[in-house]
Protein backbone atom coordinates (compact mmCIF):
# COMPACT_ATOMS: atom_id res chain seq x y z
CA UNK A 1 0.00 0.00 0.00
CA UNK A 2 2.90 2.35 0.97
CA UNK A 3 4.56 2.05 -2.71
CA UNK A 4 1.52 2.40 -4.82
CA UNK A 5 0.97 5.73 -2.76
CA UNK A 6 4.85 6.74 -3.16
CA UNK A 7 4.56 5.92 -6.93
CA UNK A 8 0.81 7.71 -7.17
CA UNK A 9 2.38 10.86 -5.53
CA UNK A 10 6.00 10.37 -7.63
CA UNK A 11 3.62 10.05 -10.98
CA UNK A 12 1.98 12.99 -9.80
CA UNK A 13 5.24 15.45 -9.15
CA UNK A 14 6.51 14.24 -13.00
CA UNK A 15 2.96 15.15 -14.66
CA UNK A 16 3.49 18.56 -12.86
CA UNK A 17 7.44 18.79 -14.08
CA UNK A 18 6.02 17.93 -17.36
CA UNK A 19 3.32 20.54 -17.50
CA UNK A 20 5.47 23.30 -16.55
CA UNK A 21 8.00 22.72 -19.17
CA UNK A 22 5.45 22.38 -21.89
CA UNK A 23 3.97 25.77 -21.08
CA UNK A 24 7.78 26.95 -20.75
CA UNK A 25 8.29 25.65 -24.25
CA UNK A 26 4.87 27.14 -25.63
CA UNK A 27 5.66 30.90 -23.96
CA UNK A 28 9.00 31.16 -25.20
CA UNK A 29 8.06 29.73 -28.95
CA UNK A 30 5.09 32.38 -28.73
CA UNK A 31 7.57 35.06 -27.92
CA UNK A 32 9.98 34.01 -30.53
CA UNK A 33 7.45 33.48 -33.04
CA UNK A 34 6.34 37.23 -33.10
CA UNK A 35 9.56 38.19 -32.70
CA UNK A 36 9.45 39.74 -29.10
CA UNK A 37 11.95 39.80 -26.97
CA UNK A 38 12.14 39.02 -22.99
CA UNK A 39 11.81 42.72 -22.12
CA UNK A 40 9.17 43.46 -24.35
CA UNK A 41 7.60 40.48 -22.49
CA UNK A 42 8.18 41.57 -19.42
CA UNK A 43 6.92 45.75 -20.37
CA UNK A 44 3.90 44.80 -21.93
CA UNK A 45 3.51 42.36 -18.48
CA UNK A 46 4.70 44.62 -15.67
CA UNK A 47 7.41 42.40 -14.52
CA UNK A 48 11.27 41.82 -14.83
CA UNK A 49 12.58 40.53 -17.59
CA UNK A 50 13.92 37.82 -15.22
CA UNK A 51 10.11 36.70 -14.54
CA UNK A 52 9.73 36.21 -18.09
CA UNK A 53 13.58 34.00 -18.06
CA UNK A 54 12.24 31.76 -15.20
CA UNK A 55 8.96 31.13 -17.15
CA UNK A 56 10.76 30.31 -19.94
CA UNK A 57 13.33 27.78 -18.47
CA UNK A 58 10.74 26.22 -15.93
CA UNK A 59 11.63 27.42 -12.89
CA UNK A 60 8.19 29.50 -12.40
CA UNK A 61 5.20 29.60 -14.26
CA UNK A 62 3.21 33.47 -14.81
CA UNK A 63 0.43 33.52 -12.62
CA UNK A 64 -3.52 33.42 -14.01
CA UNK A 65 -3.22 37.18 -14.69
CA UNK A 66 -0.42 37.02 -16.62
CA UNK A 67 -1.24 33.49 -18.61
CA UNK A 68 -4.74 35.90 -19.29
CA UNK A 69 -2.77 38.76 -20.85
CA UNK A 70 0.02 36.74 -22.34
CA UNK A 71 -3.10 35.09 -24.33
CA UNK A 72 -4.58 38.33 -25.17
CA UNK A 73 -1.03 39.07 -26.27
CA UNK A 74 -1.27 36.66 -29.09
CA UNK A 75 -4.96 36.08 -29.41
CA UNK A 76 -4.62 32.48 -28.59
CA UNK A 77 -6.77 30.88 -25.79
CA UNK A 78 -5.07 29.56 -22.63
CA UNK A 79 -5.73 26.29 -23.76
CA UNK A 80 -3.61 26.84 -26.38
CA UNK A 81 -0.61 27.47 -23.92
CA UNK A 82 -1.29 23.88 -22.62
CA UNK A 83 -1.20 21.86 -26.06
CA UNK A 84 1.76 20.02 -27.25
Amino acid sequence: MKKTIINHVTSLLFTRKDLIKLISDNLKKLRTKHNYSQCDIAEFLKVSRQTVSRWENSKNIPDGNNLIEICKLYNISIEDIYKK
